[in-house]
């Protein structure tokens, strides 16, 4: 029996409790006895492999959905505006005793022989510089839902219009770069470029929203909140960029589904999706996460009308090699062994 180890069960939350009841109905589907539990829970019947979606001792296989934890604060870190609360943050870290439990949990998963699942080869290679053995490290990609997250068809896909319609899709928005997102619209509009931007996502709508005013584009960014999965494929489809301004993420599903649905990609390359995207093909990597500039000339390049077409169909193409079943099944050997599949 396989015992999945998580600190919610709240698809809706996205991210990995998403992922995580995708892959155990996936599991259920091909017959393995699978049951969930938090961290702090036993199961009544001792499991024969223990997946880990949040560090627990007892794993017998980690995956490592926000990379290492300790990087994953200091991208936080990164993504507050200089000042006191981002001055206090490392002293504030050590006092707080769930995520120094949380890291001292990854620290003994890490030491032991645990394997590992990593979701880009920059996580892969953070593991390997603590000197942890490549043989205990597999790299697999998440893929998507291909059947809800599609281009839409031809006759009625976007056309080339006078607004550059972004879009930002995450719950997390400082570490997610909405500000940078919401200041590159404002950029943009100063300098011609009629942009608009949809916030999808749950978070404090209210602090973003005075940005904006700050910025001078209150009127042209719009916060819908969090959406049911079909309606964030619809977003991505009437979207002519995901822009993605993160301090750091390991490999956002988000990313693979808006390529899928032909949504172009504008992100930083703290976020894994950066080693998939050729720059300038199916999207951008900027480097700095800071550089609204730069954020803005890259959406510029996707705003020309003759250019949107070729991006949607990169997007698409590359996208489209991201299905879920096939990382799934991957997960599914990796975990049982190659013998049981």
């Amino acid at each position: 029996m396989l015992a999945v180890v998580a600190e919610r069960w709240d698809p809706s939350r996205g991210g990995r409790e998403r992922y995580a009841a995708d892959l155990i109905a996936y599991l259920q589907a091909e017959g393995r006895p699978v049951t969930r539990t938090a961290p702090d829970r036993r199961v009544r019947h001792e499991p024969s492999h223990i997946l880990a979606m949040t560090p627990v001792p007892r794993a017998t296989h980690y995956q490592l959905h926000g990379g290492l934890l300790a990087s994953a604060f200091e991208g936080e870190r990164e993504s507050m505006p200089p000042g006191v609360r981002r001055a206090l943050f490392r002293p504030a870290l050590t006092l707080n005793r769930r995520r120094q439990r949380l890291i001292d949990d990854e620290n003994r998963v890490l030491d032991g022989d645990a394997a590992l699942m990593a979701f880009s080869e920059g996580t892969a290679r953070e593991l390997v510089g603590r000197g942890i053995a490549w043989s205990r490290v597999r790299i697999s990609r998440p893929g998507v839902d291909l059947r809800r997250f599609h281009p839409a068809p031809s006759r009625e896909a976007p056309g080339n219009g006078t607004v550059l319609r972004l879009a930002f899709v995450g719950h997390n928005f400082a570490l997610k770069g909405l500000r940078v997102a919401i200041q590159t619209v404002a950029r943009l509009r100063r300098g011609g470029v009629n942009a608009s931007l949809t916030v999808a996502g749950r978070g404090p709508a209210v602090t973003y929203r005075r940005i904006a005013e700050r910025e001078g584009a209150a009127g042209h960014v719009r916060f819908v909140g969090a959406l049911p999965q079909d309606d964030v494929a619809t977003l991505h489809r009437t979207s002519d960029a995901l822009i993605h301004p993160t301090f750091f993420d390991p490999f956002p599903r988000v990313a693979i589904e808006a390529l899928a649905c032909g949504c172009p990609v504008i992100t930083t390359g703290r976020c894994g999706a950066a080693e998939i995207l050729t720059h300038g093909h199916e999207g951008f990597v900027v480097g700095d996460p800071h550089d609204v500039a730069a954020f803005a000339e890259a959406a510029g390049q996707i705003a020309h009308p003759e250019a949107r077409a070729s991006f949607r169909r990169a997007a698409a193409a590359l996208g489209r090699s991201f299905d879920d079943i096939g990382h799934f099944r991957e997960t599914a050997r990796w975990i049982f062994g190659e013998d049981h599949v």
